[in-house]
């Protein structure tokens, strides 16, 4: 992937993480910042497409067979999530027992606390209608569309066996309707891949204005949409057509703005340094940062007396800092991870040949 994009995918999936840490700290902050709390979710649709066109990417350049691709996904994803699973329980608990019981009330759910801890194990959390929250930590409904959908693209492009369709049809029974469903989206980005790699006839100066052209429609999409849109479409348990809708014109946006911009000549290569550290933590940012909100402010409100705004900053900055620490054991343990899942393969497989 040449630079050029590869830093304006990073600059795309910084900003999405910050769009749903605002939305996140402005609900949870007396709405000072209500401007950011219609972005959270549109964001997530950015996520999907960044995650379907890099993954296109890493099985198309690297990760080549199905058994070295799965064992990359398992170690991003559980490098990550177990950090972010044991910091929920344990913030969570001290804060709601110890610190401010108050400012977790109704946040975390009590009951069926092993189902819970089980069906995030093995990301079914959001399988069929259920929609199981893993204490207060949200945000991580949508890990089990990603892991589902790593899990379908592997099958898909890269498994070779003989039970392939068997596979997949087994693995779209567990993911269930809605993840499916959605999974248009997150394939888009994938399909945007393998259009990015043939040739194109779109000039420079066409693909700059339909950049330009995109970036204002995007971020105003959210001020525009229900002129679009009628407001009731109907729901299916936890599937709200209208938001599905919603969903997919909005990650339209993102796919022109981002199948554009690599046609176009403009380069972000001042900011690269900034994105690239804060593309370094963005999943962790996305992952830790629910917990950490409500475990800081239950702080911060108990022993000081502070301004909605000032409490919005030190969040702010107590949050990146905190993530960024504990970025040096999760995502940047990713190879300890790969290099266990090596070994426990290794050791099940000479067991079995030895059997």
């Amino acid at each position: 992937m040449d630079k050029k994009l590869s830093n304006y995918l990073d600059i795309v999936r910084v900003t999405a993480s910050f769009a749903v840490l605002f939305q996140h700290l402005s609900m949870y902050n007396n709405n000072v910042y209500a401007f950011f709390s219609n972005y959270g979710h549109p964001a997530v649709m950015g996520f999907f497409i960044l995650s379907g066109y890099v993954i296109a990417f890493v099985a198309d350049q690297r990760e080549k067979t199905f058994n070295i691709y799965l064992k990359h996904r398992f170690a991003r994803l559980y490098s990550v999530m177990v950090v972010a699973w044991i910091l929920t329980i344990v913030l969570d608990l001290s804060g709601s027992l110890l610190i401010n019981p108050n400012t977790y009330a109704g946040a975390i759910p009590t009951d069926n606390i092993l189902i819970r801890i089980i069906s995030h194990f093995f990301f079914l959390q959001q399988s069929w209608l259920v929609s199981i929250q893993f204490f207060s930590n949200q945000p991580l409904w949508s890990l089990a569309y990603e892991f589902w959908y790593y899990i379908l693209f592997g099958l898909i492009t890269l498994y070779k066996g003989k039970y392939k369709l068997a596979l997949i049809a087994i693995s779209c029974l567990i993911m269930g309707p809605v993840i499916l469903i959605y999974g248009t989206i997150w394939f888009a980005g994938s399909y945007l891949y393998k259009i990015h790699q043939q040739e194109t006839n779109i000039t420079p100066a066409l693909a700059s204005f339909i950049f330009l052209l995109s970036i204002p429609a995007i971020f105003s999409y959210p001020y525009w949409n229900h002129y679009l849109l009628p407001e009731n479409l109907g729901e299916y348990g936890k599937l709200s057509f209208r938001t599905l809708l919603d969903d997919i014109i909005f990650a339209s946006l993102i796919l022109i703005n981002l199948y554009s911009f690599k046609y176009t000549n403009f380069s972000f290569s001042l900011v690269t340094p900034v994105i690239r550290f804060f593309s370094g933590i963005a999943f962790s940012l996305y992952v830790f940062h629910f917990p950490l909100i409500f475990f800081f402010k239950a702080t911060l409100t108990r022993y000081f007396e502070l301004s909605d705004r000032s409490l919005f900053f030190i969040l702010t900055f107590l949050i990146i800092l905190t993530v960024y620490l504990l970025s040096f054991i999760s995502e940047r343990k990713k190879k300890v991870y790969y290099q266990l899942l090596e070994s426990l393969e290794n050791r099940i497989f000479r067991r079995k040949k030895t059997d």
